[in-house]
C-alpha cells in the first residue's frame, strides 16, 4: 500500500508543478489573461492516457503579442509531463455571448471548467 501512496503523491506533485508553470506563464503575458481554465475530459476527470489537455484562455481585449510565448510555455510544460495541449482563445465578450445563448458549449464549460487563473466561468459572466 505504501508504494501506491507514493505513486499518488508523485502524480499530485507532477500535476501541481504543471499548474504552477501554466499560472506563471499566464502571469508573464502582458496583458495577462482574465482567466485560464481547464476544460474537457481532464476537467471532468474522465480523461485517459490518450486525452489531450484542453485549456481556455479568456482575454479582455486582443492580446496577440503574449499568446505565442504562452503557447510555447504551456507546450513545454505539457511535453515535460507527456501531455498534448489544445488551447482555445476567447474574449470576455465571446464568453458572455455563449452564456447568454446558454448553448451546449457554455453549459459544459460552466459546469466542468476548473479555474487555473482568474474567476470561474459563471463568476466571470455574473461578476
Amino acid at each position: 500500500m505504501e508504494h501506491v501512496s507514493a505513486l499518488f503523491a508523485a502524480e499530485a506533485a507532477r500535476t501541481d508543478g504543471f499548474m504552477r508553470r501554466i499560472r506563471k506563464a499566464a502571469r508573464n503575458i502582458d496583458p495577462a489573461p482574465v482567466a485560464v481554465w481547464l476544460m474537457g475530459s481532464v476537467a471532468r476527470l474522465e480523461d485517459s492516457m490518450l486525452s489531450d489537455l484542453d485549456v481556455a484562455m479568456v482575454w479582455s481585449g486582443t492580446a496577440q503579442a503574449g499568446l505565442k510565448a504562452f503557447n510555447q510555455a504551456i507546450n513545454g510544460a505539457a511535453s515535460a509531463v507527456g501531455l498534448h495541449v489544445s488551447i482555445v482563445r476567447l474574449s470576455v465578450a465571446e464568453v458572455r455571448q455563449h452564456a447568454l445563448a446558454r448553448d451546449e458549449w457554455w453549459q459544459s464549460l460552466a459546469t466542468d471548467a476548473v479555474p487555473i487563473l482568474g474567476p470561474a466561468p459563471r463568476t466571470l459572466v455574473d461578476g
